[in-house]
């Protein structure tokens, strides 16, 4: 498996929303993927438009949703490491990895499911967006 991480500019913001994640969540990732793709869409949404993918992780069968950056052609999964073999807290892959299979109809579905997004998440987009700022900003003073 290739970590692409190097090569993603906005690799640093998505390790602040990690970050924001596992502070506002009990066992983070366990059953938090949808959290956590939402969370990175709306963070990067004025820079970067990453897709909110949802489908199957094809190891286990799972349901799974990740992020799909049409730009650079990867996948960026915060919560990847809810699964056996995979210690890593922010997986970038190849569009092409055989790992995670999309599919149309649990993507529509997990947008509907989000559509209301919980206090919580909210609180975790905020403080991702607020950090991200201050990186920014120290980084060009």
């Amino acid at each position: 498996m290739t970590q692409l991480h190097m090569s993603v500019p906005y690799y640093p913001v998505l390790c602040i929303i990690r970050q924001e994640l596992e502070q506002a969540y009990d066992n983070y990732p366990e059953w938090k993927c949808q959290h956590a793709t939402r969370a990175v869409a709306h963070v990067l949404a004025e820079t970067y438009a990453l897709k909110e993918v949802a489908g199957i992780y094809v190891p286990e069968p799972s349901w799974h949703a990740w992020n799909y950056d049409p730009e650079l052609k990867i996948c960026v999964d915060l919560s990847m490491d809810q699964f056996p073999g995979h210690p890593t807290k922010i997986t970038i892959l190849a569009a092409t990895t055989p790992l995670l299979k999309k599919d149309h109809k649990r993507t529509r579905q997990h947008k509907i499911s989000m559509k209301e997004q919980p206090r919580r998440l909210e609180d975790v987009i905020n403080k991702s967006k607020d950090r991200a700022q201050s990186l920014c900003t120290s980084l060009t003073h």
